[in-house]
């Protein structure tokens, strides 16, 4: 956890921090982007943390200035990661973050963020929801494979009289294979 874990370019940590930031510098870009930020889910705890605090003081307040939420979050349990995501040199590169920042520049560099963020997240849910069902469908697709292989195998042998190890026409084993396939298919959708 922290700046060394990547994904989709920017760390995870960088990535988050940039969201979080930019409402801590201009609170105005929760007002004006509210949906977002209610929907917005982090993986790092810490900032997630952050993010809960901030949103529920902007809420609560909504005329609450840069300076005000600064103090408010200074005194609640997010005070620590507060102080790392103010200070990171890495973020306060970022022109849009700065606190002279125009907010439709901090809104396009935002935005541009979440879109960077929302791929690297939804693709990786992706990637774990197909490797679960991979691995939960294996079993099922392996034995419909190895049954279908053996039914295969053992066909009556005028069946098979025709067939000679090396004479087997393009056609058949095309046919066959198709007969393969629709039977594994079978067994995997029971």
């Amino acid at each position: 956890s922290g700046p060394l874990l990547r994904r989709g370019g920017l760390s995870v940590w960088a990535r988050e921090a940039t969201l979080v930031l930019a409402a801590i510098r201009h609170p105005l870009l929760v007002e004006r982007r509210e949906a977002a930020f209610l929907d917005l889910s982090l993986e790092h705890p810490d900032l997630s943390g952050l993010l809960g605090e901030l949103l529920s003081a902007i809420l609560t307040d909504p005329g609450l200035d840069t300076a005000g939420l600064k103090r408010h979050l200074q005194s609640t349990k997010a005070a620590e990661i507060l102080e790392r995501v103010l200070s990171d040199e890495t973020l306060n590169r970022q022109t849009f973050l700065r606190s002279e920042a125009e907010i439709d520049e901090v809104e396009r560099g935002w935005v541009d963020t979440l879109r960077l963020h929302l791929i690297a997240t939804n693709a990786r849910r992706e990637l774990l929801d197909s490797a679960s069902q991979s691995f939960t469908l294996g079993d099922d697709i392996w034995k419909a494979a190895v049954t279908a292989r053996e039914e295969l195998i053992n066909t009556s042998e005028e069946d098979r009289s025709d067939v000679r190890d090396s004479d087997v026409s393009s056609r058949d084993f095309m046919e066959r294979l198709e007969k393969l396939r629709a039977s594994v298919q079978r067994r995997t959708k029971r």
